[in-house]
C-alpha cells in the first residue's frame, strides 16, 4: 500500500479578523493580459482541452474528470446519511470554527497552500521528475514531463504543483517541489513525492495520485477562479464537490480516499473524528440559501456544498479549525506573467483583504451544527 502524504499543516493555521460585508461587483473582472473586461469565462464546455494554457484557461463549465468521478456526483435532497453522522459533525465542529477561505495571495507568498495547475504542450521543455521521499512508491519518479519553464509551485511549505498533459490525458501532481525556478531549457525537477491521475477523458476519476493524503489529484475539488465567477453570475453551484481539509482524522479512510490512508490522526477524540474521504453535505435548499441574502460568491459556495458536498482529502491547519476549502493558486497566473484571477475576484467582490490575500467568509450565519451532515461513501460511488 502506498504511503499517504500527511501535509497541509500550515494551510489553514492563520486566523484573520474580518470586517465588512462582501458585495458582488456588476462589472466584468479585468482580463489579466489585456486589461479589458473578461467575458465572465463562459466558454464552451466542448472546448478542446489540448488548447488550454496561458491566456486560454478552461472555461467556467469545464470539469477535469468524467461524470462518474466521485467529485462530479451530485447529491439529492435525501441522500443516504451515515449512521454516525451526528457524532462526526459534532466532533468536527466541537470548539472549532469553520476556516475562512483565503485566496489571491501575493506572488510566491509563504501563506499560499493552493494548487497551481499548469498546461504543458509539445513546445514546452522536458523535465525528468526526481522524487526525494518514499522513492519506491513514487510512480512519477524518472518520468519525463513537458512543463512550462516559468511554472512555479505555490509558495507555502507544501509547494504543490500540477501539470496537465492534455495530449496524453494525464495530470501529474507534485508535492514539495524543490526545483523553483526551473531551468529554462529543461532538465530535472526535484519533488518530495507525487503521482498522476487521468485527466480530461470520460474514465478519469481524479483518484490514485499520491500528492495529497487521500491520493486525490491536485485538480480534484479545488475551486477554479473561472468556475467560481461563472457560478456566482448565475447564482448557482460550482459543478463538483469541493476539496476539504480537516484538522485530523480517526486514523481510517473511506471511499474515495485510497484504502490505508489516514492523514494526521487525532490525538484525542478519535471516535468522533471523520475518516479520510468523508463526504459532508450542507443540508439546505437553494431557497433557504437565497433567504440568507448573502453575496453571490458566498451563495455559490453554500449551494455547492448543498448540491455536491465536500470531500476530506487532507489534514492540517491546527486544532482550532473545523474544516477549510481549497482553491487553485494565483501563482499559476502570476508565474506566467498574468495578473492573479482570485485577487481580481476578491477586489471586484469587495471582500476584506489581509496581508495581500483576500478573505472569503463563507461560514457566517449558516448554523453548521444544525445543517451539516455526513453522507455514506456509497453516494460517492454512485451505488447506494
Amino acid at each position: 500500500m502506498r504511503r499517504g502524504i500527511q501535509q497541509c499543516g500550515a494551510a489553514f493555521a492563520s486566523a484573520f479578523a474580518l470586517a465588512g460585508a462582501a458585495q458582488l461587483a456588476e462589472s466584468g473582472v479585468p482580463d489579466s493580459a489585456s486589461g479589458s473586461p473578461a467575458p465572465h469565462s463562459r466558454g464552451s464546455c466542448s472546448a478542446n482541452p489540448a488548447l488550454f494554457g496561458a491566456g486560454n484557461w478552461p472555461p467556467a463549465c469545464w470539469r477535469p474528470y468524467g461524470a462518474k468521478s466521485p467529485f462530479n456526483r451530485s447529491l439529492g435532497a435525501n441522500p443516504k446519511v451515515a449512521r454516525r453522522s451526528h457524532r462526526i459533525v459534532r466532533g468536527t465542529l466541537h470548539s472549532k470554527k469553520v476556516q475562512t477561505l483565503v485566496a489571491g495571495h501575493p506572488h510566491r507568498s509563504s501563506n499560499d497552500y493552493g494548487h497551481p495547475v499548469y498546461y504543458g504542450d509539445s513546445s514546452d521543455p522536458l523535465y525528468t521528475v526526481r522524487c526525494l521521499r518514499w522513492v519506491d512508491s513514487c510512480e512519477v519518479h524518472n518520468m519525463r514531463v513537458r512543463i512550462p519553464s516559468s511554472a512555479l509551485p505555490a509558495g507555502g511549505s507544501d509547494a504543490h504543483m500540477a501539470v496537465i498533459d492534455a495530449a496524453s490525458g494525464w495530470e501529474y501532481d507534485f508535492w514539495e517541489v524543490r526545483t523553483a525556478p526551473l531551468l529554462p531549457l529543461g532538465g530535472t525537477i526535484q519533488i518530495g513525492h507525487g503521482g498522476r491521475t487521468q485527466w480530461g477523458v470520460r474514465r478519469a476519476n481524479g483518484l490514485g495520485s499520491n500528492a495529497t493524503a487521500a491520493h486525490f489529484g491536485l485538480a480534484g475539488g479545488v475551486i477554479r477562479a473561472e468556475e467560481w465567477e461563472g457560478a456566482a453570475l448565475r447564482n448557482g453551484p460550482i459543478r463538483h464537490a469541493l476539496f476539504a481539509i480537516v484538522s485530523c482524522t480517526n486514523g481510517r479512510s473511506v471511499y474515495p480516499a485510497e484504502s490505508g490512508t489516514s492523514g494526521t490522526v487525532c490525538e484525542h477524540g478519535r471516535k468522533a473524528a471523520p475518516p479520510l474521504g468523508t463526504r459532508y453535505q450542507l443540508n439546505m435548499s437553494a431557497a433557504q440559501i437565497d433567504a440568507l441574502r448573502a453575496p453571490a460568491w458566498k451563495s455559490t459556495i453554500l449551494k455547492t456544498l448543498a448540491r455536491y458536498g465536500m470531500i476530506v482529502g487532507d489534514t492540517g491547519g491546527g486544532h482550532s479549525n473545523a474544516f477549510g476549502l481549497l482553491t487553485e493558486s494565483d501563482t499559476q497566473y502570476t508565474a506566467l506573467g498574468y495578473s492573479g484571477r482570485f485577487a481580481a475576484l476578491g477586489a471586484a467582490w469587495g471582500v476584506p483583504e489581509y496581508d495581500g490575500a483576500y478573505l472569503f467568509d463563507f461560514a457566517s450565519d449558516v448554523g453548521w451544527r444544525k445543517r451539516l451532515r455526513v453522507v455514506r461513501p456509497c453516494e460517492s460511488k454512485g451505488d447506494c
